[in-house]
């Protein structure tokens, strides 16, 4: 199995009557290596922790899937709702790691609008929001349906997944911080109401107490 510096690649020859199989069985392993190699699966929220009213938070049921490559995210949301007595989804909010300075939105986006700095009631504002203010509901996310979105990333530095699903929303008060939220709408009795992605207890303190030192440093060199 010479190297072919003409070609700058590898590249079997035939040279016995048992060559034929000794490459077939390479190319054979090589292909079930590629295909068993594991994709990269990417981050996936699920909600609902706490809803922003007296609706319970199992009833507002969805998952956020993110998915980062290079400079691009995906993110497919998918209605967990009842079939048969669920929500729609019109709105989806999320945040970003600070080395993240924009987000543009590709594919995926008919009927929804990208915003950032977006309230959602009882989690602070966030980051960004995907909003369905188009006013057609063929644009919402019904019980068990999925609906895929694709951004481009600007900023500096290299991107995870992490950037998308770590960061907390910033809260006034009474508000509780959230990773990520969604509202819901046109469910039983035509309720609606916010649900949200909250960080476990133990996460959460380290969160505040990372960016206490933070903000304690920035006054400190102010």
């Amino acid at each position: 199995m010479p190297y072919d510096h003409s070609r700058g690649s590898l590249e079997f020859r035939v040279t016995s009557p048992g060559g034929v199989e000794m490459r077939n069985a390479i190319i054979f392993v090589l292909s079930v290596a590629a295909w068993a190699a594991p994709a990269h699966a990417g981050i996936v929220l699920t909600l609902s922790d706490l809803s922003s009213d007296e609706t319970s938070p199992d009833d507002l049921s969805a998952t956020l899937a993110f998915t980062v490559s290079g400079s691009s995210l995906d993110l497919i949301v998918t209605n967990a709702t009842s079939l048969t007595d669920g929500f729609d989804i019109t709105e989806i909010y999320f945040n970003t790691a600070s080395d993240i300075t924009g987000l543009t939105l590709g594919s995926g986006g008919s009927g929804w609008t990208l915003l950032a700095d977006q309230r959602a009631d009882g989690f602070g504002t966030f980051d960004y929001a995907l909003l369905n203010d188009s006013g057609n509901d063929l644009f919402e996310i019904a019980p068990g349906e999925s609906l895929s979105f694709t951004f481009g990333i600007v900023g500096d530095g290299f991107y995870t997944d992490a950037d998308f699903t770590t960061q907390l929303s910033s809260i006034p008060p009474g508000s509780h911080p959230a990773i990520a939220a969604a509202k819901f709408v046109s469910g039983p009795g035509d309720d609606s109401a916010f649900g949200a992605v909250v960080p476990e207890p133990a996460t959460g303190l380290l969160m505040l107490s990372a960016i206490a030192m933070l903000t304690g440093r920035r006054r400190r060199h102010a």
